[in-house]
């Protein structure tokens, strides 16, 4: 009898790790797009071509609770930042400075 509460413990132990395992793997290793995909996110909503941007930074911050890209280009001597969700691609934030 006491090995069947035993064994019953260890399962219910082991299911539990399991599960947290499979949470934790979920949330650290998140599909992410390419720093290429956020580039041409940015380049697409700003409607210019990358053969015509002074390109100044491509960074990928995961100092948030979701990745971001933070992307800065020059064109026509305009600065435009982006910050783009590093999971689903949406344009977070967006600003053009003259």
């Amino acid at each position: 009898m006491k090995s069947w509460k035993i064994y019953s413990i260890v399962i219910t132990v082991v299911l539990a790790l399991v599960i947290i395992g499979i949470c934790l793997y979920a949330f650290v290793f998140k599909e992410n797009i390419s720093e290429q995909n956020a580039k041409e996110i940015a380049l697409t909503d700003a409607g210019v071509n990358e053969s015509n941007i002074t390109l100044r930074k491509v960074e990928l911050d995961v100092e948030h609770y979701d990745p971001i890209y933070e992307i800065e280009f020059y064109y026509n001597n305009v600065e435009y930042d982006y910050e783009i969700d590093a999971i689903t691609g949406e344009i977070i934030k967006y600003e053009r400075k003259k």
